[in-house]
């Protein structure tokens, strides 16, 4: 691969990426309501199901376990 097709590649990834995080920042308010939703469904303890077929439900499981990972430090860090 020539030089000039490497840095048009980079660049283009680097423009991929900026579009991603104004699309991720625009989601941000629905991000937080999504957490309070589900912190306080946690504090009532509540139930969530998720579900989905193949990789779909593997990801599922996957987002909630780092969920529940990122709760249970925070609740720790408020301990200490």
């Amino acid at each position: 691969m020539a030089m000039q097709e490497t840095d048009a590649t980079v660049a283009g990834l680097f423009k991929e990426h900026r579009e991603a995080l104004v699309e991720l920042e625009q989601k941000i308010p629905d991000i937080i309501k999504m957490r309070d939703v589900l912190l306080e469904l946690k504090a009532r303890d509540g139930s969530l199901l998720l579900c989905g077929n193949g990789g779909s439900a593997t990801a599922h499981i996957q987002e909630m376990h780092e969920f529940t990972m990122h709760v249970l430090c925070e609740l720790i860090d408020r301990r200490l």
